[in-house]
């Protein structure tokens, strides 16, 4: 096999020729032709390949396990292959070649090829000169000649193989004339694939630099040892493989692990042929094996990330730019309920809900700017309809520098959110029963602020009239006429009546039996009325009756009483000598205005007199136990305290029943 040339028509730059290589091994052939196709149509050329079935075989066998698309390669019309004898057969004429029909039939195959780029040049080999050869060595010679004319026409590079069954290493100058370069050594030492040369019984008998570089022997070292030097303990399969050939079976290309000279062992990918003489006798094998350790170990790393993603519980999905779904891992599914196979091919969009259809897009483009999207949290649609709460990172997939898709890592966080309401709720909870509490001290703070204003008023008003009446009573005794008596005794009456209107002052004001049993408007006329000649403030009391008529209890004493403790603070902290009460309905509720012109003070500073500052919370707090609200506005020229509280709209009949009942109460007050 060392007399055998492979010519390495990718390692050097084809220039427009006609270049001839003298084989003896069907081998050898088919690694000059995968050179000398795979190199030209990396550069962009066309290839034209004119074949015996038994090469063309080969060949596509090779391509395709070099990773070229040769069905692809083909249908574009980059890649052309034609066979050889049916070739011949269209242009022969009376035994010999025809200049017309070659050239129409080479014509017609040039048109059909397809170049990938600026470069438009053909590559063309072809076996038909040496079919001819065999038979016909004058057509083959003829032939010849009329390639040399295509090429001289056309930018294309010819390349011929002969046989040495045929031709042997001596090439006739017949033959040798037409073309430009002539291989005819072998020229296999500078292939970086190992090939070996191994006999029938396990010899190595070739050994060319690739070998060397792959596996650590040097030529000499390696020619003459046993093939099983070449393999691991337990597994030789080179045995079994030559047993298939002897007994003429094909062997396709296949995947070995090799034995290195430094011990180490590496993957191989091995194309194995049988050697021949050219009495058809197989005298042994040529073995081409190339490395694919990096190739296996990135494989395996590859498949290790892969499981990891497969055996993540967050969910991996990998899309197109286009949002297509390429890829969905065992936690997308668990995640979202779909399977593979019903999400792969589909958008992404099947996960948005309605509303969201613009998030998507707007990361894609985000994406292909080279950004990475950081964890952010959105809603997803799982199969079955539910809503699930996801947290989100996107970043782009990259090809040898260019974004081609995007990589998408969710994770479930419904039971985080929940648990963040569950804390919110707490929170909020803590807070009411903080305010509860708040309230429960006010209301308490109120309550003895009431009794020492009961006390307070009893001692100053009603005890000092009950003392004057004790000694108006002593003095009675000692009156010296019966008119004396009976004055001291008129005198007596008018502090008793006077000490019974403040008791039932008091009275009214800590519960308003008019207010129960006539309503709000009538309530605040009599405490308006008690309150200026109480206060000696001019009070001022606005209010359309029907707006009062039909209001719930609780929306009249909660009025009642707030309008009772703005007044009080007015006459306690304003100095004002005016007070206007307005209160009205509105279509949203009840409104109730109390504003005076008296000093006025700060509503949000910090200090506040705690008195003022407890009305106001109570009156605040009342109002919003029936859901309304309280403002307050105050400044040089005085207060204004506005109160709203939401309440339904009154009906017809209630409003003429209250009516009735105003009616009665003002027959009974011209009757007293």
């Amino acid at each position: 096999m060392s007399a055998e040339a492979i010519w390495l028509v990718a390692e050097r730059r084809v220039s427009d020729g006609h270049i001839a290589q003298i084989v003896a091994h069907e081998a050898v052939l088919t690694e000059s032709l995968r050179r000398f196709t795979t190199h030209g149509l990396s550069q962009g050329e066309a290839v034209l390949l004119v074949l015996i079935p038994s090469h063309r075989e080969m060949l596509v066998q090779q391509l395709n396990a070099d990773g070229l698309d040769v069905a692809g390669l083909q249908h574009d019309g980059h890649l052309v292959l034609r066979d050889a004898a049916e070739l011949v057969t269209g242009f022969m004429l009376d035994g010999m070649p025809d200049a017309t029909f070659f050239r129409t039939s080479i014509d017609e195959l040039l048109a059909t090829l397809r170049f990938t780029g600026r470069n438009r040049k053909v590559r063309v080999f072809s076996e038909m000169v040496d079919l001819l050869w065999r038979s016909n060595p004058a057509a083959a010679i003829r032939l010849e000649q009329m390639w040399n004319d295509v090429i001289e026409r056309s930018r294309l590079a010819a390349f011929c193989a002969y046989s040495t069954s045929y031709v042997y290493e001596r090439f006739p100058a017949a033959l040798r004339t037409p073309h430009s370069h002539i291989v005819t050594s072998a020229i296999a030492e500078a292939s970086g694939d190992a090939i070996v040369g191994h006999t029938l019984e396990q010899k190595i008998i070739y050994w060319n630099r690739g070998a060397e570089q792959m596996y650590g022997y040097a030529s000499y070292e390696a020619i003459g040892r046993p093939s099983s030097s070449l393999m691991p303990r337990g597994q030789n399969e080179l045995p079994g493989v030559i047993e298939r050939i002897r007994r003429g079976e094909k062997v396709e290309p296949y995947e070995a692990r090799c034995l290195r000279k430094d011990g180490t062992v590496i993957d191989v990918s091995v194309v194995v042929s049988p050697i021949m003489t050219r009495d058809g006798e197989i005298v042994g094998v040529s073995v081409i094996g190339r490395d694919i350790s990096d190739r296996k170990r990135m494989e395996a790393a590859l498949q290790r990330l892969a499981a990891i993603v497969e055996s993540s519980e967050d969910a991996i999905i990998a899309k197109e730019l286009d949002t297509t779904v390429t890829s969905w891992n065992h936690g997308a599914e668990k995640l979202y309920g779909y399977a593979a196979a019903e999400m792969i091919g589909r958008p992404i969009s099947v996960l948005l809900p309605q509303g969201a259809e613009d998030e998507v897009p707007a990361i894609m483009e985000r994406i292909q700017r080279g950004e990475k999207v950081e964890s952010y949290e959105t809603k997803r649609l799982r199969k079955d309809g539910a809503l699930i709460d996801v947290s989100v990172t996107v970043s782009p997939i990259k090809l040898r520098g260019e974004i081609i898709g995007a990589s998408a890592v969710a994770r479930d966080i419904s039971e985080r959110k929940k648990a963040d309401a569950a804390r919110v709720q707490i929170a909020l909870l803590e807070q009411a029963q903080a305010a509860h509490q708040r309230q429960l001290e006010h209301v308490l703070e109120a309550q003895e602020q009431e009794r020492r204003r009961i006390a307070r008023e009893l001692h100053d008003e009603a005890g000092q009239l009950m003392a004057s009446l004790l000694v108006g009573l002593r003095a009675l005794d000692d009156a010296d006429t019966v008119e004396d008596a009976k004055a001291q005794a008129r005198r007596l009456r008018g502090i008793a009546v006077h000490a019974i209107d403040e008791v039932g002052r008091l009275v009214r004001g800590l519960h308003s039996s008019v207010l129960e049993d006539y309503g709000l408007g009538v309530a605040l006329q009599r405490y308006v009325e008690d309150y200026s000649q109480i206060y000696n403030i001019a009070a001022d009391l606005a209010l359309n009756e029907p707006d009062t008529i039909d209001l719930p209890s609780a929306v009249q004493l909660a009025v009642f009483r707030i309008v009772q403790e703005a007044l009080t603070n007015v006459a306690k902290h304003s100095r004002a000598t005016a007070v206007s009460i307005r209160v009205a309905r509105s279509a949203t509720g009840l409104e109730t205005t109390v504003a005076d012109n008296g000093s006025g003070f700060d509503p949000d500073a910090e200090r506040v007199n705690s008195v003022t500052q407890l009305g106001l919370q109570i009156m605040g707090e009342r109002a919003a136990i029936l859901g309304g609200s309280v403002s307050v506005s105050s400044g040089a020229t005085g207060t204004a305290i506005l109160v709203h509280i939401p309440v339904e709209q009154r009906s017809q009949g209630a409003v003429g029943g209250r009516r009735e009942s105003l009616g009665v109460l003002e027959c009974q007050e011209s009757a007293s």
